[in-house]
């Protein structure tokens, strides 16, 4: 009789057992994805600053096609969102872009060599970072994608597996999903 309630007693942990290794695998494949998500963005951002640097060539209109060749290369880039495209219609906005003419590379010219204010007129914005104030000076980029920018959060927002247990096991889930 005793060997009956040990089996239960058993039985009754190995069940909550199992919900626990289930909700730990649910977080680590989680945690993986945010991770693999992360580094797809900072990838796709990057190839972005690339493809848009290749058109700064002084010329007129550079900036404009700058910002064209970094909407075209992430408008097909949706691995790591809920919206199907990155952009969608709305495209990446203006803001999104920086340009600059100096940036405090060890190539760039100095504040302090003579011409500097021929090869940039803009002011100082960060620190060693001066702002392009035209297609002819405007020899850096810096692409950001941030939901703020675009108005849309779910273009940055992937939907989780552990959310889920969490409100099977009857934790509110609805402040902890907006902080994701």
């Amino acid at each position: 009789m005793m060997k009956r309630q040990q089996r239960g007693a058993y039985m009754v942990m190995m069940a909550i057992l199992i919900v626990i290794l289930i909700g730990i695998a649910a977080l680590a494949i989680d945690v993986g994805r945010v991770l693999m998500m992360r580094t797809d963005m900072q990838n796709a951002a990057d190839a972005a600053a690339l493809a848009a640097a290749a058109e700064l060539n002084s010329d007129n209109n550079a900036q404009d096609r700058a910002r064209a060749a970094a909407r075209d290369l992430l408008e097909h880039d949706a691995r790591f969102a809920r919206v199907t495209e990155l952009l969608g219609a709305t495209g990446l906005p203006d803001g999104a872009f920086d340009f600059f003419c100096v940036i405090g590379s060890e190539t760039d010219v100095k504040p302090s060599d003579p011409g500097f204010s021929d090869f940039c007129s803009g002011a100082e914005v960060e620190p060693g970072k001066y702002a392009a104030t035209s297609d002819v000076d405007a020899h850096y980029v810096r692409v950001t994608l941030d939901p703020t920018l675009v108005g849309d959060g779910d273009r940055f927002t992937s939907d989780l597996i552990f959310l889920p247990v969490l409100g099977a096991l009857g934790i509110d889930t609805a402040e902890t999903a907006s902080a994701v």
